[in-house]
């Protein structure tokens, strides 16, 4: 019989633990024989990203170190993601303390991603789109230069790190949204990356369809209950545009 999910999160606990315990150790004997040890140790990342850990190991390297304190290498393959660290004991015992209160089961957040098609066309219809993103385009009418939207998708996600979910984009066509949540602060709520990408359809031939094309690729921030319009993409040749609107529920 497998584990309980419990007994799963309290066993990964207790061996960070023992980590910092060894790390701490070793710091105390190097500094008992006045010697700073300089070595290599790696480090298993769980939830964070390569490029999160990187910050935090750089960070903590004393100023003018040198070679004494460098990443030596951030890797990731099919089973494990892990950072290497050459640095002292002090330095050690640090990024270990660090990883065991950042690199932990990331808190689920909800948001509402809305696609919207805006033209120049007579008319409005603006009162059509939900109470929030009427309101938040409405703050931007001045500066945008388009007369009716109208709701091509809409998709609740619920996610604590990244999700990626495919929406209707204009005539249909399938997008991928790619939503990154970053640092939460009270009720603020930092989206360190949000990207609208076209997938274009395979042909008749069956020939692998091309890549896709990126639409919209920007970082924001908004409070818990705000709709905020993250970025627009002018379409070819139409006239139109693709509006991407987010809103932070819970």
């Amino acid at each position: 019989m497998s584990p309980s999910p419990d007994r799963r999160r309290r066993n990964q606990l207790l061996a960070r633990v023992a980590l910092v315990a060894l790390a701490l150790a070793a710091w105390s004997r190097a500094a008992l024989a006045g010697d700073p040890q300089i070595f290599s140790r790696g480090y298993l990342l769980r939830y964070i990203t390569l490029h999160e850990a990187e910050a935090l190991a750089w960070k903590l390297c004393p100023p003018n170190a040198g070679i004494d304190c460098v990443v030596e290498s951030a890797e990731s393959t099919s089973e494990a993601r892990f950072i290497r660290l050459r640095a002292d004991a002090a330095t050690h015992a640090k990024l270990a303390q660090v990883l065991l209160e950042q690199d932990s089961l990331p808190r689920t957040m909800s948001f509402q991603v809305l696609l919207v098609l805006a033209d120049q066309g007579p008319g409005s219809t603006e009162a059509a789109l939900p109470g929030g993103a009427a309101r938040a385009i409405a703050d931007l009418k001045g500066f945008l230069p388009y007369t009716r939207y109208r709701t091509l998708d809409s998709s609740w996600v619920r996610t604590g790190r990244q999700s990626q979910t495919l929406m209707q984009g204009p005539g249909g066509a399938p997008v991928e949204v790619v939503l990154t949540v970053g640092e939460r602060v009270a009720d603020q709520v930092s989206i360190s990356e949000f990207q609208v990408l076209a997938r274009p359809r395979a042909d008749s031939a069956g020939a692998a369809p091309p890549p896709p094309k990126q639409l919209i690729r920007t970082q924001f921030g908004l409070r818990l209950g705000e709709t905020v319009v993250v970025g627009t993409s002018k379409l070819d040749g139409a006239g139109e545009a693709l509006i991407a609107l987010v809103t932070a529920v819970n």
